[in-house]
């Protein structure tokens, strides 16, 4: 097995700064620039109001959404830090603080799509069982980003358009969060994200994520049976030779480690390849990567919630 070698651990923003960033969204535009997305608590709030009068002292998830960049492949980050303007939506104004204080996070990675770059984001509506007890799919699409140098011209645009993002199917639960998206061959973009339903969720837009379908769960094949899926990351990837890679968790339930009635393991009708297990662990987040040269290769990486 080769080698990979790391280099030390180089912080874009200081700990006394950020309570914690969430899984930062890394964007790399052609000419070698990274910019770097984050959750930002920058008016240093201490707890959050549930939606059943109770509080949380969490605080992670709130704040402004800003970025830094580097020049030198992360050695040293830009000195300041720069907000993201981000849309009003329905679900903003209905939290309890009528909208003064948003909730929300990223862990999607973003797509590229013609000029624009597209970065999948999570708004919260309310805090409560489970944490985030309502959410939704945004888009803060950028169409300067890849060429502007100057981080102060750079502009985004919130998708879709109106005032709610990509839910549930109609009807349903209240959750619906960490959207992962891919584009096709021919523009279209496919998104999916998780539920607490027991299985995924997800859409399409032809036109750049201004618009999406119905919302539907995620089948094995059209009118297939639904892929079993808890409130834990599903991720699609399209790799370089054209083919798409989909990380799931082949169970239902709500969440991980819980099945749930009736809730047992699927069995595969498409082509699936288990990655491993973790006995008494709970993985979640995968990132996956492919090195080039005379010995190609894929890695994934992921989280376990007993060391991470």
């Amino acid at each position: 097995m080769r080698r990979i070698a790391w280099t030390p651990v180089s912080a874009s923003e200081g700990i006394m700064n950020i309570v914690f960033p969430i899984l930062p969204a890394a964007s790399k535009v052609p000419g070698g620039r990274v910019y770097c997305f984050y959750n930002h608590n920058t008016d240093n709030v201490r707890e959050v109001k549930r939606e059943d009068g109770g509080v949380y002292r969490r605080v992670d998830s709130l704040g402004q959404y800003v970025f830094r960049y580097t020049d030198d492949h992360g050695r040293t980050w830009s000195g300041r830090r720069w907000a993201v303007p981000i849309r009003e939506f329905e679900c903003d104004r209905r939290n309890v603080y009528g909208g003064r204080i948003r909730f929300f996070w990223n862990v999607g990675r973003p797509a590229i799509l013609g000029d624009e770059a597209i970065l999948p984001h999570h708004k919260v509506g309310a805090m409560g069982a489970g944490f985030f007890a309502q959410s939704e799919g945004v888009f803060l699409v950028s169409r300067n980003i890849l060429t502007e140098r100057d981080p102060d011209r750079i502009v985004f645009e919130t998708r879709p358009v109106g005032d709610v993002g990509l839910r549930t199917p109609a009807g349903v639960g209240r959750v619906a969060e960490e959207q992962s998206i891919a584009t096709l061959s021919d523009g279209t973009l496919f998104c999916v994200y998780r539920t607490i339903d027991g299985w995924p969720a997800c859409a399409w837009s032809r036109d750049a994520g201004r618009t999406w379908t119905a919302p539907e769960y995620l089948t094995r094949r059209p009118g297939g049976p639904r892929i079993k899926h808890p409130r834990a990351a599903n991720f699609v990837w399209r790799c370089s030779n054209g083919m798409f890679l989909y990380w799931f968790h082949n169970h239902g339930g709500r969440f991980i480690g819980e099945l749930g009635a009736g809730a047992t393991a699927s069995v595969p009708t498409m082509t699936a390849t288990p990655l491993g297990s973790w006995p008494g662990a709970r993985s979640a987040h995968p990132r996956a990567c492919a090195s080039s040269g005379r010995s190609p290769r894929s890695h994934s990486t992921t989280t376990t919630r007993t060391s991470a």
